[in-house]
């Protein structure tokens, strides 16, 4: 039998805090709806802050080159 390709119709995202302090929530948005942000306390600091849906950062340590 074969997979189905249907898209879902909703999204799981993760809203990450805007003071860096890697703090996330995750929320669910329809597919065609723009992109999240929201206010939300922030665990690490002692108030609200706007959380934004992003792609997190990830280091990657290039390969020293060697001539």
């Amino acid at each position: 039998m074969a997979r189905s390709t249907k898209k879902s119709r909703t999204l799981i995202v993760k809203l990450f805090s805007s003071a860096l302090t890697g703090t996330f929530f995750v929320a669910s948005r329809p597919r065609t709806a723009p992109k999240l942000a929201m206010m939300r306390h922030d665990s690490k600091k002692p108030h609200h802050l706007l959380s934004l849906h992003r792609i997190p950062h990830v280091y990657t340590p290039t390969p020293p080159t060697t001539y």
